[in-house]
Parts: structure tokens; C-alpha cells; sequence
């Protein structure tokens, strides 16, 4: 109800998709807008449905755990059967990338480390590890985990994709 930019600005920074400032549009400005704002709910609608579809395909059907961890800022994200492959609550593994360390066997914890910086100083494009974690009841379970690794154009790690899955041996 307003004809200030400024105020249409703060509105799209705080999450409208669009806006018309008062006096300043026509009838083909207001259909336009309104087409595009169909269109954005409809490919928004898409996207929650492929997203919903991943999430099917790929943590539920295959049982794996795919992560994606963003290097520089330490970040990781996990797939959900990650807790449950374990038998903890999300909030028992907070999203940095070392937080699942305490999980990992003891024993299998400096390969795990050593592959990751050996596949880092070496520029690899991919990197496999398999070790033991220790489950909240103390079980062992055997991981085979694999990702790719993205370099930025100094050759820097910046991410990596990947997905960690029950094996059967060491």
C-alpha cells in the first residue's frame, strides 16, 4: 500500500517474491506479475517434489548415508540414516565434519584421517576409506565410505559428496 522502493527492497529481503509499488504499474504489469508468480509456485512445487524424490531414492532405498561436506567452513551434511545406523538423536552429532570422529573405532580413526589428507595432498578426485564405527549399544558396524572431492580453481578443496555404506569386511 506503499510507493516507496525502499520499503518494497526490505519486503524482497525479508522474502517476498515480487512486488508493485502503488501508482506505478498497469493492467500488463499486474498480469505479468502475477503469471510469474504462478510459475515460481509451480517450479517451487517441483523442486519439493524432486527433493522428496531424492530423499526416497537415496537415503531410503538404498540405505545409504550421503553427506555433503563444504571444507572451508567445516560444515557437513548427513542423511538421516545416519542416526539411525548408529542409534542416536540428530542432535547427538552436530553438523561439523570431526563430530562423527567419536563414532569412528579407535583403532581405524588414523587410517581414516590419513586417507583424507593423503587424498587431499594429492589432489585426488576421489576418496575411499573403510572402518568400524561403534553404535550408541556398543554393536560395531563396518562402513565403506566413498566421495568425490571438488577443487576450486587454485586446486583448493572446497567440498566434498559423498555417501557412506554398511560393508562387510575390513
Amino acid at each position: 500500500g506503499l510507493d516507496n522502493l525502499q520499503v518494497s527492497l526490505n519486503a524482497i529481503a525479508y522474502g517476498a517474491q515480487d512486488y508493485l509499488i502503488k501508482g506505478e504499474f498497469d493492467e500488463k504489469t499486474l498480469e505479468k506479475t502475477i503469471q510469474y508468480s504462478i510459475e515460481r509456485k509451480r517450479v517451487s512445487e517441483i523442486l519439493r517434489e524432486n527433493e522428496e524424490r531424492f530423499e526416497i531414492l537415496i537415503n531410503k532405498a538404498t540405505h545409504d548415508i550421503v553427506w555433503d561436506y563444504d571444507i572451508p567452513s567445516g560444515k557437513m551434511v548427513r542423511g538421516a540414516p545416519i542416526y539411525s545406523l548408529l542409534g542416536i538423536k540428530p542432535e547427538e552429532l552436530p553438523d561439523n565434519a570431526t563430530s562423527i570422529y567419536k563414532y569412528i573405532h579407535e583403532d581405524d580413526l588414523p587410517v581414516f584421517i590419513e586417507k583424507f589428507e593423503k587424498a587431499i595432498k594429492e589432489k585426488a578426485p576421489v576418496w575411499q576409506v573403510e572402518y568400524r564405527m561403534i553404535a550408541s549399544d556398543a554393536s560395531i558396524k563396518y562402513i565403506l565410505d566413498r566421495a568425490y572431492i571438488i577443487y576450486d580453481n587454485k586446486s583448493e578443496p572446497i567440498r566434498m559428496i559423498g555417501s557412506d555404506r554398511k560393508s562387510t569386511r575390513l
